[in-house]
């Protein structure tokens, strides 16, 4: 028996012959020389085929025949055509891929991806496309049922190379290739409705214009998949490595592992660190480098805990390799416990990473990410063991966490004392410092216009004194 995806390409270019008693028989086209012509058998009810009988009378002699009724034949309902309807991003997703298949040299038409429906109903993908980075395409029409899976393959013929035993819903690019032919070392995909509809996307490898970071690029023979099946968070991390392709069947979900009891205490966490350090040698070892960063543990629990066997480490996947503290690390109740870097010989970026502490199984006891570190400036908790992380405290490597001092405010400065109008005699008026306000009583004995014009010489019985208008005019 031909494959699935055989028997479908073969009905495409094949006229059924279908002989129905008192129908003229019609003729199929003929196909290629070199492909053999399959034979279709039809099993039509026979009830379909049974003639209307003609209605018989018994008449008496005498009396007129009746003129028979003609019985109207049943009119065939069509097909309704499915229509497509708009549907909302996620409702279908790219569930997997494959753009780096095992053949070696161009592998374009051997390419392929898996649509995924996420919903309850069936969705008509008509006039919906599929972009990678350089060129966008009109997917072939197709129905797309509820839960169901459907591959976009470069060739159908080169796709079932790899997959003989293929049977599931299967279309073909109309110039045989996914875009431009995926990239092996990056790409992106972009699925949109016929409104142009961002439905879904993913990037790989090198492309970081949908994810960033952006799934892996995987190997030869590989495929990116979801898991589990349409799982969707708009994150690369919702695809995983998969060696052994699944199309048309989706990835189960994980196994939940039953947690077991530890025997670890959880009473020690991250204290405070620093990533940056930059003018202060933290180390006092003469010199400011990386082994300057250091990292603080506090025990907020009451009795002391031996850390032997427990790690320190940066990001999960592509940091540091991870300290192990040695046996006798003991840190008692209620105290800090300090690592620099020059005996960790972790290195924290100052654009951003994590600082974990696991257990000696691996389980992550405390962790804290951050974006970015400032120079000579810790992360610390707002109360030792507890709070929440701050970057504003003062360092204190292996002391408690504070924040800054309030500035004490200096001593205030008297305000100046103002300048007391003086009422005396000009004799005594001219025996004042410069800048006293006086107020006297004198008779002008000199008018203005002969030393200036806003002049005058004014005088008493005990002196005389030169009066000199700022502003406005003198009386005449």
């Amino acid at each position: 028996m031909l494959p699935h995806w055989k028997q479908t390409l073969a009905l495409v270019s094949l006229a059924l012959l279908l002989t129905i008693p008192g129908a003229s028989a019609t003729h199929a086209p003929a196909l290629a020389a070199d492909t053999p012509t399959p034979t279709a058998t039809f099993h039509v009810p026979s009830s379909t085929l049974t003639p209307t009988p003609t209605p018989t009378w018994n008449v008496e002699p005498g009396t007129p025949t009746p003129t028979p009724t003609s019985t109207r034949s049943p009119t065939n309902t069509p097909t309704p055509t499915p229509t497509a309807q708009a549907s909302n991003p996620g409702d279908v997703v790219i569930n997997e891929v494959q753009p780096d298949p095992p053949q070696s040299g161009s592998d374009a038409a051997y390419e392929w991806l898996e649509l995924f429906n996420r919903t309850s109903q069936p969705i008509v993908l008509s006039g919906w496309t599929l972009a990678d980075n350089t060129v966008t395409e009109t997917l072939p029409t197709l129905t797309l049922p509820p839960g169901a899976f459907a591959v976009v393959a470069g060739r159908v013929a080169s796709f079932a190379v790899n997959f003989p035993g293929f049977g599931g819903l299967i279309v073909e690019m109309p110039d045989g290739t996914i875009g431009n032919g995926l990239g092996n070392t990056g790409d992106r995909l972009l699925l949109r409705d016929s409104r142009g509809v961002l439905i879904d996307a993913l990037s790989y490898g090198d492309n970081t214009s949908v994810f960033d970071p952006p799934c892996p690029a995987v190997a030869a023979g590989h495929s990116l998949e979801r898991r589990p099946a349409g799982y969707d968070t708009d994150r690369a991390s919702d695809f995983v490595d998969n060696p052994s392709p699944s199309p048309g069947q989706g990835l189960p979900a994980l196994p939940t592992a039953t947690p077991t009891p530890s025997s670890y205490p959880d009473t020690v966490v991250l204290n405070e660190f620093l990533a940056a350090p930059h003018a202060t040698d933290w180390n006092s070892d003469g010199k400011v480098d990386s082994d300057d960063e250091w990292i603080e543990l506090y025990n907020r629990g009451s009795v002391a805990v031996d850390l032997g066997g427990w790690q320190l480490d940066d990001v999960a996947e592509g940091g540091s390799k991870p300290y192990t503290l040695p046996p006798g690390s003991n840190i008692a109740p209620q105290s800090f416990l300090l690592f620099f870097g020059q005996q960790t010989n972790l290195t924290l970026n100052n654009d951003g990473d994590s600082v974990r502490l696991l257990w000696p199984t691996g389980h992550v006891m405390d962790s804290f990410t951050y974006t970015s570190a400032k120079y000579d400036q810790s992360y610390s908790r707002t109360e030792d063991g507890g709070g929440t992380w701050t970057q504003t405290y003062p360092p204190s490597p292996g002391q408690p966490n504070r924040p800054a001092p309030t500035p004490t405010p200096g001593p205030t400065k008297p305000p100046p004392t103002p300048s007391v109008l003086y009422l005396g005699s000009i004799a005594e008026a001219r025996a004042l410092p410069t800048g006293r306000r006086v107020s006297v009583q004198g008779q002008a004995t000199v008018n203005a216009g002969v030393f200036g014009d806003q002049d005058i010489y004014i005088q008493d019985d005990t002196a005389g004194i030169l009066v000199h208008l700022r502003s406005g005019s003198l009386p005449s």
